[in-house]
Parts: structure tokens; sequence; C-alpha cells
């Protein structure tokens, strides 16, 4: 069955910009290097989750839900996201973050605490069985009478995915001829890879997929990748091509979540002061070390064209300004 298009509350300020990187391509030792900036997706709603949101919000103004429920770490861009959406559309927030509460806000959670979200405290034990958690969260609020909506991790389920999924469209319109060999991005839930994966197929897109986990493992993700696939053919049809899964990396997560490596940093300073292009240490910056470190290790030559998506984060990157001080001087 052909994929049945949902209904989209355009939010997101697309199409993004695509452009080459020619200062940085030293870097890489061979292949070009082009930037998908959704970085630009809008101001402090920026990043990849505004797309998967988009198709979100018409079901929750369908469903008559007045309050949002969903989960993150504690400088999640996702949350910071949909705390923003909510304010905007009139809706309550409720953020189940995992950690503990700083004694200064900075960054995601400022915001998130700025624009009224109220947060919920769990530990990482806790959050990896956030299910009850969520549930206990909604019955509470139905109990007095609100109409709760539950939006997984990164928004990344079947109806997320097609907000990487119409992303491709444009990618499609803007890449040069021949088309980008491959494409690169920071991976943490698997809806963005998801999203790429069929779009790659629904736009033929001839380009490798690279996810770049930032936590957990490449069966992990394969599998949480495969699953969101599924549901998506089970719900929405299938793509007018074969779906390729996307190439998962493993090797750049680091010490965790969250946790960037001097080596990262300073690629992300580098970049900053060839290009201009501000990266965040948790997502996009650990993809940008891993292009680095792929291209000289032989993965492109020098006949590829590679596209680097920006998936937004700046406001991770003010909450560990620390870090970065022995750079700065």
């Amino acid at each position: 069955m052909p994929i049945q298009f949902p209904e989209r509350s355009k939010v997101a300020q697309t199409p993004t910009p695509i452009h080459r990187l020619e200062r940085f391509e030293s870097r890489l030792e061979g292949p070009q290097l082009w930037v998908k900036r959704d970085d630009l997706t809008g101001s402090a709603m920026s990043g990849n989750k505004i797309r998967k949101l988009e198709y979100h919000l018409p079901a929750i103004r369908s469903s008559g839900s007045d309050t949002l429920i969903t989960c993150g770490g504690i400088q999640s861009n996702h949350c910071r996201t949909t705390a923003l959406l909510a304010a905007s559309a009139g809706l309550d927030c409720h953020l189940i973050l995992r950690g503990e509460p700083p004694y200064v806000p900075r960054g995601n959670l400022f915001l998130d605490l700025f624009c009224g979200a109220q947060i919920h405290w769990v530990t990482p034990q806790e959050y990896r069985n956030v299910d009850p958690v969520f549930e206990r969260i909604a019955a509470s609020l139905r109990s007095q009478g609100r109409a709760p909506y539950l939006i997984p991790e990164g928004a990344s389920d079947a109806l997320g995915s097609f907000g990487y999924l119409t992303a491709c469209e444009e990618i499609a319109h803007q890449a040069p001829t021949p088309t980008f060999t491959h494409l690169i991005h920071a991976c943490g839930s698997g809806g963005t890879a998801a999203g790429l994966a069929l779009g790659r197929a629904q736009f033929n897109l001839d380009t490798e997929i690279i996810s770049i986990a930032v936590c957990d493992d490449r069966p992990t993700f394969e599998a949480r990748i495969a699953s969101i696939l599924d549901r998506f053919e089970a719900q929405f049809g299938s793509p007018s091509e074969p779906i390729v899964m996307p190439t998962v990396l493993d090797d750049y997560v680091g010490e965790g979540y969250g946790i960037s490596s001097v080596s990262q940093r300073n690629e992300m300073v580098r970049i900053a002061r060839t290009e201009g292009i501000v990266l965040d240490p948790t997502y996009s910056g650990k993809a940008l070390y891993a292009l680095v470190k792929e291209s000289q290790m032989g993965r492109f030559g020098p006949e590829s064209r590679v596209l680097f998506l920006h998936t937004g984060g700046i406001y991770g990157l003010l909450a560990q300004a620390e870090s970065f001080a022995p750079h700065l001087l």
C-alpha cells in the first residue's frame, strides 16, 4: 500500500538551506562536504525535533488533549521543543527528566522552566522503564479532568518519522548533480534515522544514511529503527522503493550520553572558527567528530559528496560552557 500521509501543522521554518563547507573540507582529507542546516528550523524551537512534532500536533488537536507529556535527559532538545510548542498552542506540558535538579537551571532546562513546563525527576534506573511513569502522571491528570497526550522520547515513533521522510524531499530538490553519496547524522532515539530511511526509499535517493550513535550500541539502535519502520508500514503503508537500513556506527559514544571528549570539542571549535557553525556536544558535535575520523580512516574518498545533517542543539552547548573554557583561552 502506498504511503498515506497524515495531516501536518507547519510550524518549522522549512525548507532549511544546504550549503558547501569548503573551508572545513581540508579536515576530511578528500571528500566534498555540505551541511543541511536544521539548526535553522526556528529560534527557540530549532533543531530536528520540531519536524517530528509537526505531525503530532494535528493528532493532539483532534484528540482534544490539553496537556503534553514526554521524556528525555536534563538537556533534552526534544523536551525543550515540546515545552515551547505546548506553550505556543495553549497546552500544559509535563516533562519526565532523567537525573537530579541542578542548583541553577541552564540551557534547555532553563527554557523548559521558563515557558512553564512541569518537571518530574526520575533516576536513570527508573528511566530505563519509563512507561509506568508516563502512565502514573497521565492517570493523575485524568483524575483531575485533564486530557493528556503522550509523546515518546524524541517523538521517535511511526508518526514522528514523517518529519524526516518529508525532509528527504527537500534534500532531493536541493542536492547537487550527481547527488550526495552519504548523509551523516547524530542518532539518539532512532526516529530521525527511521525517517531518513523511509525518505531515501520514497524519493529514490542514492545516498547511504550513516547514523552516529550518541548513546547505546549498534544492535540497540538497529532494533529500535527496525521497530519504528515496522510500525510505520503497518500504520501508513510502504515507500515506493525498498527500504535500506541506515548504517549505525557506535564507535563515538565515548563515556556516554551527553559527555563529550576533548577531541570532539576540538572539532566543534574548529568548525565554528572556520565556518561559523555552532554544534552541540551531545549530538551534532559527536557526529562531526565521527565524520572527521571516518574520513581520515578512508570511508569517504575524493569522489564522495557528504551531507552533514545539523540537528540543532545550541542550548545544550550553552549548558556546558565550562568544559570549553580551555579551548577559549
